[in-house]
């Protein structure tokens, strides 16, 4: 473990352990639930647990990077894997990890991707933990020492929407010090060094127009939502080069570094 892959850990730890960052996250997104609610994000939540399910659901092994509270980790059961081991730099999600209900086959343990894991996984996937870490130097690693031969990595991570960067730079409150969303050289640097790479954009007039509905409607699923929502997925496909300005990205590697 390098000296400076410890220290940002640290410094996650504590913003999760001790300064309530996730919980000022949190809050800020049930303000504009219906950007969490809309029919694009449910739709690719589903995209992503299809991904989760097609590496593990033949009784494959999987891994969870920062899993918070354990959530995903033990869902990963549930798609057909026959073991899930999570890990989190946060205490305080571990403890709640451990906490819930969890079947044998879930194992939780406190540590990050800066220490060495044991083991092969068909499935190494995370949520919002790339843009935390220098993914630069995990992935390859992990790939190389943890992905078993025709296994995939999946991540959801947040993209440079010009929202999602104002929100980054108002409220620092609700950020650790060391994230920042994805930007186009660090997709174009996963592409090259990964040649399975696959983007799928979520969010991106659905994004604005999710805030507004939060406020005015009591379904997520009116009108307006269901026509950003449209629009989203036809500009994804008319113009890729806008994807990397959308909320988010669901990130599939399905090969290892070339």
């Amino acid at each position: 473990m390098s000296t400076d892959a410890g220290a940002r850990a640290e410094r996650d730890r504590r913003a999760y352990d001790e300064d309530w960052v996730w919980e000022r996250s949190h809050a800020w997104h049930v303000r504009v639930i219906h950007v969490m609610t809309s029919p694009n994000t449910s739709r690719h939540e589903e995209t992503f647990r299809g991904l989760l399910a097609d590496a593990v659901g033949h009784g494959g092994r999987g891994l969870d990077i920062g899993c918070g509270d354990g959530r995903t980790t033990r869902g990963l059961i549930d798609l057909g894997a026959s073991y899930a081991l999570g890990i989190d730099v946060s205490e305080t999600e571990i403890a709640k990890a451990r906490q819930l209900a969890t079947p044998d086959e879930v194992e939780f343990r406190l540590g990050g991707v800066q220490d060495e894991i044991e083991g092969r996984f068909d499935l190494i996937f995370g949520r919002s933990i790339l843009h935390h870490i220098d993914f630069r130097e995990v992935l390859p690693r992990l790939a190389t020492n943890n992905l078993a031969p025709d296994g995939r990595m999946v991540f959801m991570e947040p993209l440079s929407h010009p929202l999602t960067l104002a929100f980054h730079k108002i409220v620092r409150s609700a950020h650790t010090e060391d994230e920042r969303p994805l930007t186009r050289e660090d997709l174009t640097w996963m592409q090259a060094t990964f040649p399975g790479f696959e983007l799928v954009a979520v969010n991106l007039t659905s994004f604005a127009t999710g805030i507004v509905s939060s406020f005015v409607s009591r379904n997520p699923d009116n009108k307006v939502m269901q026509l950003s929502d449209r629009l989203d997925e036809w500009l994804a496909r008319r113009s890729p080069r806008l994807r990397q300005f959308y909320r988010q990205g669901i990130i599939s590697l399905s090969s290892r570094p070339s």
